[in-house]
């Protein structure tokens, strides 16, 4: 049997059922902003990268490319393009602790 809650419900079934009357799934204004203010953070960083230091960021994380991918892409060896993105990365950290 199932019961469809009404306006007036009891508190002991609400209870028993674990039931709440807020959601603690929402997310607080205080973590939008803070999310909001460190995307953009990082569109700031990304901006300051080099043409090529972003298409490199572009392809291997939205793009969801891998290292393979994108060398053959480019023409060039894969561990080179890994010894690119770990640059990148630093230079990325270095700018968002800035």
């Amino acid at each position: 049997m199932q019961i469809i809650p009404s306006r007036e419900d009891s508190l002991d079934r609400l209870v028993d059922e674990n039931a709440q009357q807020f959601s603690d799934e929402q997310e607080s204004v205080e973590s939008v902003v803070l999310h909001k203010l460190e995307v953009d953070k990082l569109h700031t960083a990304l901006s300051l990268l080099t043409p090529e230091e972003r298409a490199l960021i572009q392809a291997l994380f939205f793009e969801e490319k891998t290292e393979r991918q994108y060398a053959d892409e480019l023409g060039v060896y894969r561990n080179a393009v890994h010894v690119r993105k770990i640059k990148v990365l630093k230079k990325l950290k270095l700018l968002l602790e800035s």
